[in-house]
């Protein structure tokens, strides 16, 4: 699917794998919605695309979500949707000070996994009334995590986890309206989450296989182009992490 002359809607754009997905798609003639909380956009990159449009978002509250669709439907048929949307918690099931909240439990899974399907579920809904292009309606890519594959984290890891395992769910649900829904499940990317957390959260390039480095924002975006013009890729997972097969493995 072509992506100049599309609307493409990017939640958590304003910083890290959104905004590299945002202003790669941008470049290429999308017309960009980036759907992030306030704070987030006040520090986007300096040299953000100007040309991008910013709307306040909560991705739990549907609401939100919902206004961030439509504005995204105002520019352009609205057939790109990115969900990098998401917080972290690397947080042990059993800590020093005893189990796991359930309310961090709970923030974790309305942010990484209710925030991703209430997306995925708005913008099914938007594009299932486009004409379709060369033979698709639109395409959703969901961020997961390598964290979701194999992490020593349970919350986050589990969140992570939900969305991989809805991916070919909604994509065999799908079908029938040309939607085709992908997942990329990164591994240590350089983003602001990831400098936010401890050395021992993020552990060392040891793990990779090769390159033995951390990834960079823009392979993932650079992926998230290949899906949406790939029309063969539907349903399914792609890990981004450079082999990595360790227990902190996350994203």
């Amino acid at each position: 699917m072509k992506i100049a002359g599309c609307a493409a809607l990017v939640t958590g754009g304003a910083s890290g794998l959104g905004a590299a997905t945002a202003q790669r798609l941008a470049a290429m003639g999308a017309s960009v919605v980036v759907a992030d909380l306030p704070q987030a956009w006040e520090q986007r990159p300096p040299d953000f695309d100007g040309s991008i449009t910013y709307v306040p978002t909560d991705v739990t509250r549907e609401v939100d979500v919902v206004a961030a669709v439509q504005a995204a439907q105002g520019l352009a048929p609205l057939r790109i949707v990115v969900t990098c949307a998401g917080v972290s918690h690397q947080g042990r099931l059993l800590g020093s000070r005893g189990p796991v909240a359930a309310e961090t439990v709970s923030r974790v899974m309305d942010v990484n996994f209710t925030g991703t399907v209430t997306t995925l579920g708005q913008a099914a809904f938007a594009m299932a009334e486009n004409e379709p292009q060369e033979g698709d309606r639109g395409v959703v890519v969901m961020v997961a995590s390598a964290a979701g594959l194999d992490s020593a984290s349970v919350a986050y890891g589990g969140s992570k986890a939900a969305v991989v395992g809805i991916t070919a769910a909604a994509a065999r649900e799908l079908a029938s309206r040309a939607i085709r829904v992908m997942t990329i499940a990164p591994g240590i990317f350089e983003t602001p989450m990831v400098a936010a957390m401890s050395e021992g959260a993020v552990g060392s390039v040891g793990g990779h296989a090769h390159p033995k480095r951390h990834g960079q924002p823009e392979e993932l975006a650079s992926l998230v182009v290949h899906v949406v013009e790939n029309p063969m890729l539907n349903g399914d997972v792609i890990r981004l992490d450079a082999g990595l097969r360790a227990p902190a493995a996350i994203q």
